[in-house]
């Protein structure tokens, strides 16, 4: 039996279009045994969601959805944090009640599925299988980047950073022990797109690690830990990249 989805939201993020009014996007933590990732909605996706979860079954979910809310007139939730709070702290408790009840009835629907982009039923071992090389989805193209990352999916981001590193060393060791030019040109490639990759990822562990020095329970010690492993990593990333840039 597959073990339980770990699902959270634990941030919101704001967009601001300028063909658009703003509101507020609810920041999805998904994990996975061998991946996290976090998927961004709006409450309207929610309310489709829950609509077809009624439509489709004979019992509506364990949990209702937090109700439309309209304070004043022309104003909107997305201009007030406590009503965005509320509205999230509703949200993922009405997630976590759908993952974590016995009854599977309404996660076992595809439209559940679509929602958070989870692989269809008949993939997901194999899908699971796959997962232990893929990269944390989509962290870097959010809206608020690194700023969305809760603790945990920042320790996520950290391994698939160290990762895309060892890769890179990895394809700097072939390229050095290959005997015809165009296997030496492919491995400095791939070794150049791995740096490339490991310097978004820093990029969003800083990131992350602002908004972690808030009020979202890290204390110094564990934020200054956390620090000097992204500078380690910053150090072995340029040396790399020294490596790389020797290749003529």
């Amino acid at each position: 039996m597959a073990p339980p989805l770990e699902i959270s939201i634990p941030t919101t993020t704001i967009s601001t279009p300028s063909s658009s009014p703003p509101y507020a996007l609810y920041n999805i933590t998904l994990r996975l045994p061998l991946r996290t990732f976090i998927v961004q909605k709006r409450y309207s996706e929610f309310v489709d969601l829950d609509t077809s979860l009624k439509t489709q079954l004979p019992t509506p979910p364990p949990v209702p959805l937090p109700a439309k809310s309209w304070p004043l007139p022309f104003m909107r939730t997305s201009t007030n944090p406590t009503l965005v709070e509320e509205r999230r702290a509703g949200l993922e408790q009405y997630l976590r009640a759908i993952a974590e009840t016995p009854d599977a009835q309404w996660r076992s629907t595809s439209v559940w599925r679509t929602f958070l982009n989870l692989p269809s039923t008949a993939a997901s071992q194999s899908s699971s299988r796959s997962d232990a090389h893929t990269d944390i989805t989509s962290v870097s193209d959010l809206k608020g980047g690194g700023a969305n990352l809760d603790p945990a999916a920042w320790l996520d981001v950290l391994r698939e950073m160290k990762a895309g590193l060892h890769s890179a060393r990895l394809w700097l060791g072939k390229r050095d022990g290959a005997t015809t030019s165009q296997s030496q040109h492919e491995a400095s490639a791939n070794a150049k797109k791995c740096l490339v990759k490991a310097g978004l990822l820093i990029q969003t562990l800083e990131d992350g690690l602002k908004a972690l020095s808030g009020a979202r329970g890290l204390g110094e010690g564990e934020l200054r830990r956390r620090r000097d492993l992204v500078n380690s990593a910053k150090g072995e990333k340029e040396g790399l990249e020294k490596l790389a840039a020797s290749f003529a």
